[in-house]
């Protein structure tokens, strides 16, 4: 009933964007939904929260396929494999725009799961956004294909995503779960750091740090490449009302694309 509240209110919007001076304003989510059920307590909270939030764009992790489209448009990634439920998936794009050019491979040399990419046409243009759960520090160690050693499979997708990125003309947005704090924490492996920094040099990853609404340092983030202009950055807890709804803190931003960029 409540999402249902949620639709009603955002068909009762007024379909005009927001404009700063003469650009248009754009809204972002991300949050990694710890595979929780779309139908039990804590996932249905999720669910309200970010269609509540009205974005154009939001960017899921460790979702289902049952995820509430409403009113909007959904790309996934592939099926993460065994011991996960047949809805399960890593990544996926909520768009309020119709979605272009869907890509859950972006290079063969990326685990098969991890990555979704697709278009949309804005009012500022055409953009391309991209989601991802970049592999933790223990993937394919304990689990899966335990073929690799710690930080090895979050390195390797860091070193090739710049390939995929330099493939496209648009104007990029990556989000997601990118598994690690920034910048660096005390603890944290600086090989992994500069692979990250290496990965996103270019982009303005505007979550970086303690931002607004969090008390700690969040691993969901969003990377703007250089024709944005970011306006707003915020967060939100994991803890709603006293009751855990996710292991992530969730962010998001507002955006604007810079005059003749898209």
């Amino acid at each position: 009933m409540a999402v249902l509240i949620v639709h009603v209110l955002r068909s009762l919007a007024v379909d005009a964007f927001r404009m700063l001076g003469d650009a248009c304003v754009m809204k972002i989510v991300t949050w990694n939904l710890e595979r929780r059920k779309v139908t039990s307590a804590a996932g249905s909270t999720a669910v309200e929260y970010l269609h509540s939030q009205a974005p154009d764009l939001m960017f899921l992790t460790e979702t289902r396929t049952d995820f509430p489209q409403l009113d909007g448009h959904m790309a996934f990634g592939n099926h993460p494999g065994a011991h996960f439920a047949e809805n399960e998936r890593k990544v996926a794009i909520w768009s309020k725009f119709p979605l272009e050019q869907i890509d859950s491979v972006g290079d063969q040399r990326l685990p098969p799961n991890r990555y979704v990419s697709a278009t949309v046409n804005t009012p500022s243009g055409k953009l391309r956004i991209i989601c991802v759960c970049i592999p933790w520090h223990m993937a394919n160690v304990r689990y899966g294909n335990k073929n690799r050693k710690p930080w090895q499979s979050r390195i390797e997708f860091l070193e090739i995503l710049p390939e995929v990125l330099n493939q496209f003309d648009e104007p990029i947005i990556i989000a997601g779960d990118f598994n690690q704090r920034i910048p660096r924490v005390k603890g944290g492996v600086i090989a992994a750091a500069e692979a990250m920094q290496k990965c996103f040099k270019g982009y303005d990853i505007v979550t970086e740090g303690v931002i607004d609404g969090l008390k700690r340092p969040g691993i969901d983030h969003v990377a703007l490449g250089p024709e944005f202009r970011c306006s707003k950055v915020f967060g939100w807890s994991n803890v709603f009302k006293g009751r855990k709804v996710s292991d992530h803190d969730g962010a998001g931003c507002e955006f604007t694309v810079k005059s003749g960029k898209a």
